[in-house]
């Protein structure tokens, strides 16, 4: 990988540095500390229906461990 990009002959347009070996933060857009960036992403992460099928699934996924393991529970009760 590189050190830096190129430079652009554009306003902002100065070559940056790059750091190699450093995890990327989950919510790595408020690195930016911009509100406008911060509200369009979680305007976008509200309306994704990505993100609502996954979340979707993480609620079917608890629901039916929790079913399973109701009747485990109730079996190790009875035992005793």
């Amino acid at each position: 990988m590189p050190e830096k990009t190129d430079s652009a002959d554009v306003p902002g347009g100065q070559a940056q540095a790059l750091a190699g070996g450093r995890d990327v933060p989950a919510e790595w857009w408020r690195l930016f500390e911009s509100e406008p960036l911060d509200a369009l992403v979680r305007q976008a992460l509200t309306d994704s229906p990505v993100v609502a099928q996954m979340q979707a699934k993480l609620v079917r996924a608890q629901q039916d461990y929790e079913a399973e393991a109701a009747p485990r529970a109730s079996r190790r009760s009875t035992r005793g």
